[in-house]
């Protein structure tokens, strides 16, 4: 055990660096991508073809897993554009700057993603939805509420009004701050 312990110290590994992930052309399905993150020449690799600099991201964020599942700057700012239609192109590229340094929020975007790509996404979440008889009880009490109130106030209490029978109640205020009503 105490070897095994040595063995690993001794050998480079640390805890407190980040791993390396070795990408093969196998296990991913961006093969015309250069698959490392910076390439033989010392140039951006990836990040070149993503269109950020690799400090422009969240540590720890993979960067072929966001060229897989949202693609390019170019892509992403496209995205804001439609999804914000009071962005310009300036406001938009700088919003998503904020994002790509968000890993959390980047990760459960893709993960959104993938999840949509899923064929029976919609029909999924709707049956989850009214499944639940709580859900479908609320919806009705919210039916039959807003359906009750407006027959009661056209159907019942607008024509007693309108023939004098109802009269409009008028609750006297005492007058406790003299000058303020």
């Amino acid at each position: 055990m105490k070897f095994l312990l040595l063995t690993s110290l001794l050998s480079g590994a640390s805890a407190f660096t980040a791993p390396t992930s070795f990408v093969t052309a196998r296990s991913s399905p961006l093969t015309p991508l250069r698959m490392s993150a910076v390439s033989d020449d010392g140039m951006g690799g990836i990040y070149d073809d993503l269109g950020f600099k690799q400090e422009e991201m969240a540590i720890g964020l993979s960067p072929l897993r966001v060229m897989e599942h949202l693609g390019t700057k170019d892509d992403i700012v496209a995205k804001f554009l439609k999804d914000n239609k009071k962005f310009d192109e300036a406001r938009a590229e700088e919003e998503v700057m904020k994002f790509m340094l968000d890993r959390e929020m980047v990760e459960k975007y893709i993960d959104w993603e993938v999840k949509k790509k899923e064929p029976d996404f919609q029909r999924n979440a709707r049956q989850e939805n009214f499944s639940d008889p709580k859900v479908v009880g609320l919806y009705a009490a919210w039916l039959i509420g807003g359906a009750g109130i407006a027959y009661f106030k056209n159907v019942i209490a607008a024509p007693k009004y309108a023939s004098g029978e109802w009269e409009t109640i008028h609750i006297p205020v005492p007058d406790w701050f003299p000058g303020q009503g």
